[in-house]
């Protein structure tokens, strides 16, 4: 037999087990750490991979530096922009550094408030809006004057349907005294935004997920908000209730159809709403709902027993909503007369707010008619910016059409010109887009009903049976 073939490559051609064993270990570690250990270090204390810490550091500064743009956008055009995409064009323009995305990969959330007013924040690592249960977003709030004293709405033990206090959309505390709660309106985009901040965390601001909200009553709890909304192109009509514990907000409408059907404003998509009272009992909520059309309002109509609405939150769980019962809501009790006078501050306590949520509640509506009108009148152009606005040309519409009677044996020429003032009001009144959807339908009823030289079936004031003639009222209707 030959020697066998020795072919490069096979066990005989392979260098000896000790010699593979030597040297080539060293090398197998060093390229451990250079390819394994130093890549997973790099990662690891390379600041923009190091959470949570710098996101949260350099979005803080993002913030304030976007904040500085938006004072330099306020102080040039006396209002604050339109959207974030006009502050992004404006810091181009004049040079200013601006970020429109937070470092979490986000676009920053900015919301237009008003004229002077704004929330510009940022959703940080969950990219979902904080709740009273989570940790505070980051932002920077515009928020305007704070009240130094309570305004409360305070809930009788069975819920009475009245009128809507309107002295509390410009700021009302919560019944734990927690939050103060705000509807603020936007004239640019159109829009009522319900805004929340919490009293002693700062920087906890919560925004109802609805851009056409008309009022609004705190639940006892004080953790909860029961709202009304209508007429937004993107959000259906409906009475709401938001749950800041867990920011969900449930339409209870659609709850309780469920359970009992709700009259003619059962199956209507469009609905004039507005909130008539709140019982501890249950708790109950009460509210108008109408089915919602092109034409006017009759308050008979719209403040009538069969279009009012009692929804119990057993426990304050929305999944739990139903119709309130006889205990809860005693029927033939409630409902809101028109021949007497209507109360502007029922349920009211605290006697606190803002300058001129006091003075809308001090109004007394009672005396002679010019000193009546006049102080009505002067008040409302004060609050034209805010949610009070349409509330008072509704009520000073009333008291122009209350002072005709009430000018005894005046000229005609006098006592149809007060008609017609009222029906002036009541026409800019309409025409005022920011106004609750039941309040414009209410002034067109208003308004034809007065160029009819009719008077309204409802009174804000007491005035005297019959004044001499020479009133010297020379107002300016309101636009």
């Amino acid at each position: 037999m030959g020697s066998p073939l020795i072919v490069p490559g096979n066990d005989a051609s392979r260098p000896a087990p000790q010699a593979a064993r030597g040297l080539p270990r060293d090398r197998r570690f060093a390229g451990f750490v250079l390819w394994v250990l130093l890549p997973v270090a790099w990662i690891g204390l390379t600041p923009p991979f190091n959470p949570p810490y710098q996101p949260i550091k350099r979005t803080r500064a993002a913030l304030r530096q976007d904040s500085a743009v938006l004072h330099e956008f306020l102080s040039k055009y006396k209002k604050t922009p339109a959207d974030l995409n006009s502050l992004r064009s404006f810091a181009y323009i004049h040079h200013l550094p601006f970020a429109a995305y937070d470092c979490f990969g986000q676009h920053f959330d900015y919301q237009r408030l008003d004229n002077q007013r704004y929330l510009l924040r940022s959703f940080g690592e969950d990219q979902v809006q904080n709740s009273a249960s989570s940790p505070t977003d980051m932002g920077v709030i515009h928020w305007g004057e704070r009240p130094t004293a309570q305004l409360l709405y305070e809930p009788s033990e069975v819920a009475h349907a009245g009128l809507y206090p309107a002295a509390l959309l410009p700021g009302a505390d919560s019944p734990n005294l927690s939050w103060l709660a705000r509807v603020f309106v936007d004239p640019v985009n159109r829009a009522r935004h319900l805004v929340v901040r919490h009293l002693s965390r700062p920087g906890l601001f919560m925004v109802a997920p609805h851009d056409e909200v008309e009022e609004f009553l705190w639940l006892p709890s004080g953790d909860q908000i029961v709202f009304t909304a209508t007429s937004s192109m993107r959000y259906r009509d409906g009475l709401f209730l938001w749950d800041l514990r867990s920011d969900q907000v449930v339409n209870l409408l659609d709850l309780v159809k469920q359970a009992a059907p709700l009259g003619p404003a059962g199956g209507a998509e469009r609905l004039w709403l507005s909130l008539a009272g709140l019982g501890r009992r249950g708790p109950t909520v009460l509210a108008y709902v109408h089915p919602r059309h092109d034409g006017m309002l009759a308050p008979d109509d719209f403040f009538h027993p069969a279009h009012l609405v009692a929804i119990a939150l057993p426990g304050e769980q929305a999944r739990r909503a139903r119709l309130a019962s006889s205990d809860e809501y005693p029927a033939g009790s409630n409902t809101i007369n028109l021949s007497q006078r209507l109360d502007l501050r029922a349920h009211l306590t605290g006697g606190g707010g803002l300058g001129f949520q006091r003075r809308w509640l001090q109004q007394q509506f009672v005396g002679s008619v010019e000193p009546v009108l006049l102080a009505a009148q002067s008040w409302s152009m004060k609050a034209v910016s805010t949610p009070l606005f349409p509330y008072s040309l509704w009520v000073l519409a009333g008291l122009y059409s209350e002072s005709v009677p009430a000018t005894g044996s005046a000229e005609v020429a006098t006592r149809e010109s007060l008609r017609a003032y009222g029906a002036e009001i009541s026409r800019a009144l309409l025409n005022y887009a920011l106004a609750p959807s039941y309040l414009k339908a209410l002034a067109l009823y208003a308004y034809d009903t007065l160029m009819d030289g009719k008077s309204l079936p409802y009174r804000f004031a007491q005035f005297p049976v019959a004044e001499s003639p020479g009133l010297g009222l020379a107002p300016k209707p309101t636009q």
